[in-house]
């Protein structure tokens, strides 16, 4: 286990990239995984990364097999009542998030449409979807931008939250096909929100209203420092007041 290891292995470093909001990037996995389970077991998902500057952000769209939550977070078995429509809702859900993944990579509605036809299964649906992305050498050189938002809650053992990419479209976009603004994208804050416009006055289409502001996803929460975190929290209520920022 011991040895000689090199000073300058990157691998050594702690990996840095991603601000809360607008970040440049790069999708660098879009593939099926029919072993996408715990420990490498049978399962199926379409794995989504993406990368911004060294740190890779990671999502997984499952196959629904199992129980879904209601509204109540109670587990609804399949051919319980209310499954059918939860099953409808999230099978919605997914197939946005993958729609708006590949539209980012450049592809236009009527692309994807053509594409995916009327899969009869979630494994026919990813496969049509991630070959019309092409190989990874392909797309993961094609620039995105992403909005990165913090976790809901401190996960276990963790004293924090974190930036994670967004688990569903409910706050906004959050992919899309990497922009050039005229100058540079400012942040703007102010009652209704925050959006992004360029020096020309032109709007990016990552828009979050003021809901989405005063909540959790946009706020970073500190158990170990609960000071910091209520100040960095107020601190981003008053920002919804006016003000802006470069990007």
């Amino acid at each position: 286990m011991y040895g000689y290891v090199d000073d300058k292995d990157s691998s050594l470093q702690t990996t840095a990239g991603g601000n809360f909001g607008l970040n440049k990037a790069f999708i660098t996995d879009f593939s099926l995984s029919t072993t996408a389970g715990r420990d490498n077991a049978p399962a199926n998902a379409i794995l989504i990364a993406v990368k911004v500057g060294d740190r890779e952000y990671k999502h997984r769209i499952y196959e629904v097999t199992g129980s879904l939550l209601n509204g109540d977070s109670a587990p609804v078995e399949k051919g319980e009542e209310g499954y059918d429509a939860l099953y409808k809702t999230k099978t919605m859900q997914d197939s946005a998030y993958v729609t708006h993944v590949i539209k980012a990579l450049g592809f236009s509605d009527d692309q994807v449409k053509a594409a995916i036809g009327a899969p009869s299964n979630f494994t026919e649906f990813a496969t049509k979807v991630t070959t019309l992305a092409g190989a990874q050498a392909t797309y993961s050189a094609k620039p995105v931008d992403v909005f990165l938002e913090y976790q809901w809650k401190i996960s276990e053992g963790q004293t924090r939250t974190f930036l994670q990419l967004p688990k569903n479209l409910k706050g906004g976009f959050f992919l899309n096909v990497g922009t050039t603004p005229t100058g540079k994208w400012n942040e703007v804050r102010d009652n209704d929100g925050m959006v992004y416009k360029d020096d020309s006055g032109v709007t990016h289409p990552f828009v979050r209203n003021s809901n989405f502001m005063g909540g959790n996803k946009a706020n970073l929460q500190d158990s170990s420092n609960p000071t910091e975190s209520s100040s960095e929290g107020a601190a981003a209520m008053q920002g919804t007041t006016g003000g802006t920022s470069n990007w």
